[in-house]
């Protein structure tokens, strides 16, 4: 086994992180590193009570919000990408031309997203497209992505119904004057109470690391990501979203942090979480915080948190 690199990257954002904490307006964050090369990963967690991050401590599940589609949709399509239609590939990638976001019902939720026609479009990132995409996939299936899922996913990452007994949970928000705390923060997803694609999963850190290391063990899924980003770009477009992820398309600005690199990919999620992979460096870093706690605006100094750390990483190799 090679040996892991990522020490020095958790050094520097311990220093970063204790600079730029002031600025934050949430109290609790987990910082991860995971090397593919070496089959591991290396993390922290942080919170406000504390004054250094304690190393090695994993029991803090964050709401993942939107990194639940490369998680639940993006693994599938590794898995099985045969049960991906070509329309449920549009929807996939967010190019179907569904509405981007509105209220579900619990009752007539499958109705409505099933009602829109689907048709190439512009790319618009969707909560819709994402449970469009989750449905077609799972006629095809025959069962829930969720399950397909479970053959990669961590034991500490699982659906918000299913929290253990014993999970810690940061508070993410109020809902009806209540704290959103160990629920999921997304009101579609806590009002259908169904696991849908589009968000829904907590994880700890080390759940989501491990995630990722099996998800390479089993698809070797950085040199898949590769060749479907390569073959999605030509001279005359570059698109952001391919078969589940996001993608750092601009160098110099990219929530990625400097240095990602062109084939970069990952994800972010409204609550304030990141994940983003370099394949041609084997290298993947990962920031969980409970950025909504206070309010879900203003999000401008989590972006600089997430680019200096993520710079901090992509200089390792």
């Amino acid at each position: 086994m090679t040996v892991s690199l990522v020490n020095p990257a958790l050094d520097e954002a311990q220093e970063i992180i204790s600079r730029l904490w002031p600025i934050q307006h949430f109290d609790t964050l987990a910082f991860g590193v995971v090397d593919f090369q070496a089959e591991s990963q290396e993390f922290f967690e942080w919170d406000r009570s504390a004054k250094t991050p304690a190393h090695l401590k994993h029991d803090w599940y964050f709401d993942l919000a939107s990194v639940t589609k490369p998680m639940i949709l993006g693994i599938s399509y590794l898995l099985r990408p045969e049960i991906f239609s070509p329309d449920a590939i549009l929807c996939l990638e967010h190019r179907g031309g569904l509405p981007a976001w509105g209220r579900l019902s619990s009752d007539t939720w499958r109705e409505k997203i099933l009602s829109f026609n689907i048709q190439q479009s512009p790319e618009l990132y969707s909560d819709y497209s994402a449970i469009r995409s989750q449905l077609m996939a799972e006629a095809k299936l025959g069962e829930s992505l969720y399950k397909l899922c479970r053959s990669v996913h961590d034991p500490e990452m699982c659906h918000w119904t299913e929290l253990p007994n014993h999970a810690h949970c940061p508070v993410t928000g109020i809902r009806q004057g209540k704290f959103v705390q160990g629920v999921v923060h997304d009101d579609n997803a806590f009002y259908v109470r169904e696991k849908v694609a589009h968000a829904g999963l907590f994880s700890t850190i080390a759940g989501l690391g491990n995630t990722l290391l099996n998800l390479q063990k089993k698809t070797n899924f950085l040199s898949k990501m590769i060749d479907y980003i390569r073959a999605a770009r030509t001279p005359e477009n570059n698109p952001r979203f391919v078969r589940g992820w996001d993608r750092a398309l601009n160098p110099e600005l990219t929530l990625a942090g400097k240095g990602a690199g062109p084939l970069t990919f990952g994800h972010l999620g409204f609550t304030g979480t990141s994940v983003w992979i370099n394949p041609e460096q084997s290298l993947g870093y990962l920031l969980l915080t409970n950025g909504t706690t206070k309010y879900w605006y203003a999000k401008d100094n989590l972006n600089v948190l997430r680019r200096e750390l993520g710079a901090a990483v992509w200089k390792l190799r």
